[in-house]
């Protein structure tokens, strides 16, 4: 099931998106919706029809998520709608940023990464995805090959 909170103006949400999953009273209740999905584990098919219905009444253009997961974004490609209605292009214009898993091939630490859109766009250009690891300080953890396969996903769709 999934949980959220609101702080700030964000809302938080935490666990599977599922059949269980009930979000009609966040309609209405902002002007803007920025939504967070570090934590979403998984949509589930029923969760998709939920969640889709939520994003589809709320106004689109004060619609923006933050944090989109690979697990999350892997989907878009089947439901563009789970980011709001319109085109898949549309609905990547609402996220701001992406969270992938990096991992360390030395000693397999591994961490989530935030990373903004706009600068995810630069980074993947350039080539330059790296980060050092803070356990066995080796200079460059490597992304999931799931998170691979999404950042291809977002380049060349």
């Amino acid at each position: 099931m999934c949980e959220y909170k609101v702080r700030q103006g964000i809302i938080y949400l935490r666990g599977i998106i599922g059949e269980e999953s009930d979000f009609t009273q966040l309609v209405g209740a902002f002007k803007e919706y920025r939504i967070d999905m570090k934590m979403v584990i998984n949509i589930n098919s029923l969760g998709t029809r939920r969640w889709t219905a939520f994003t589809a009444a709320l106004p689109q253009d004060k619609l923006f998520f933050l944090n989109v997961p690979s697990n999350v974004f892997s989907l878009v490609h089947i439901v563009p709608s789970l980011l709001g209605l319109g085109s898949r292009e549309n609905c990547l214009t609402r996220i701001e940023s992406y969270c992938f898993e990096m991992v360390c091939d030395q000693c397999a630490n591994s961490l989530l990464m935030t990373i903004s859109a706009k600068a995810l766009g630069k980074l993947l250009v350039k080539n330059q995805i790296e980060y050092a690891c803070n356990v066995c300080n080796a200079q460059k953890m490597q992304l999931t090959e799931n998170d691979l396969y999404v950042l291809d996903s977002i380049l060349d769709p």
